[in-house]
């Protein structure tokens, strides 16, 4: 069944799929992950360690919006923003947000979940999660 899931993963983003299952690990989780947002831009930017990323992984990134910091129950808020091979490194300017969640608005609540995509297998690593505030 996972070896369905990742071809189905890989699929979707438009990657070559395969037909004998990965027997590789998935990649490591970033260690590090903080984001910025602003009103003004309507961008967010979300800043990782490692600061550049091996060849064949890509960020994965779901985000959502919420209009108070306490709510912490997110996962039927969570969107898929895409998967992004992020050639320049950290830090990511990322427009999507804006674009599948609505416009940006001043103190709304920025949360993004982050993995590492091995575009060769589909194997994800484990999320990382950054909130904030949406910045003048």
């Amino acid at each position: 069944m996972a070896y369905v899931a990742l071809n189905a993963r890989l699929q979707g983003l438009a990657l070559p799929t395969f037909d004998t299952p990965p027997v590789q690990p998935a990649s490591p989780a970033l260690t590090g992950l903080s984001i910025a947002a602003s009103v003004a831009t309507q961008e967010v930017t979300v800043t990782f360690t490692p600061t550049n990323l091996p060849a064949d992984d890509m960020l994965y990134i779901k985000a959502c919006k919420t209009p108070t910091p306490t709510i912490n129950y997110i996962k039927n808020l969570l969107r898929f923003l895409g998967a992004d091979a992020v050639l320049g490194g950290s830090p990511y300017t990322c427009t999507a947000v804006a674009t599948v969640c609505g416009a940006l608005t001043l103190d709304e609540t920025i949360i993004v979940m982050v993995a590492m995509l091995d575009s060769e297998t589909g194997l994800l690593s484990p999320y990382r999660q950054a909130r904030c505030q949406v910045a003048a």
